[in-house]
């Protein structure tokens, strides 16, 4: 006889549907936002209702910040906005840090990046 006494791992179930019932530490996907469910029998409880749902991750600010047009360049590696790089078509193109990511989940293609100091004003 086998019995479920405990979970102890989350369980990614995609993207959220209102019709779709879940369990306790099921996580969905909403937008930006990854939900992990509170409770078992979670079924058609929006992921705002915060008695059936905690708020994972939202990376909204992140990926907005990593998609503007707006930002200022910087020398600061940190904040670093675009990518430039030459395109298959011997052209320079500038992408996105989360174009790049993404790229590299969708095709799980190695890279080698190649880093050159900055040349000093000496």
């Amino acid at each position: 006889m086998s019995l479920n006494i405990a979970r102890i791992l989350q369980k990614s179930k995609g993207a959220y549907s209102a019709s779709q019932q879940y369990d306790i530490l099921d996580i969905v996907q909403q937008g930006a936002a990854l939900y992990e469910s509170k409770k078992p029998n979670n079924i058609g409880h929006a992921v705002t209702d915060t008695a059936w749902w905690n708020l994972h991750y939202d990376l909204s600010e992140a990926i907005a910040a990593a998609t503007s047009v707006n930002m200022p360049t910087t020398e600061d590696p940190t904040l670093i906005r675009r990518i430039m790089c030459i395109g298959t078509d011997g052209q320079p193109h500038a992408i996105t840090p989360l174009t790049l990511i993404k790229y590299v989940m969708e095709t799980l293609v190695d890279y080698d990046v190649i880093a050159r100091p900055k040349p000093s004003n000496s």
